[in-house]
């Protein structure tokens, strides 16, 4: 969500629409994970990101998360 925001419209936000993912390999006991997500498809209000985590040993896992752009204050009374 955060890797779009700025570049939406005022009033829009986006919501999660799917996610595959793939666990490649543990993480130790006290090791900092970090996360990434890139931008990598758009299609009307579909966007598709390229997701991964790392941590001091390298990539623990990898995958794909759809987003859709929708109007926020629609999605909010639609949810209440």
């Amino acid at each position: 969500m955060l890797c779009v925001a700025d570049s939406l419209d005022e009033g829009y936000t986006t919501v999660g629409g799917h996610i595959a993912a793939s666990h490649i390999k543990p993480t130790g006991i006290g090791h900092t994970v970090s996360a990434t997500a890139e931008l990598i498809g758009v299609e009307g209000r579909k966007l598709k990101f390229k997701v991964s985590a790392s941590d001091e040993d390298g990539l623990i896992g990898e995958g794909e998360h759809l987003r859709f752009i929708v109007g926020r204050e629609k999605f909010m009374n639609k949810v209440k």
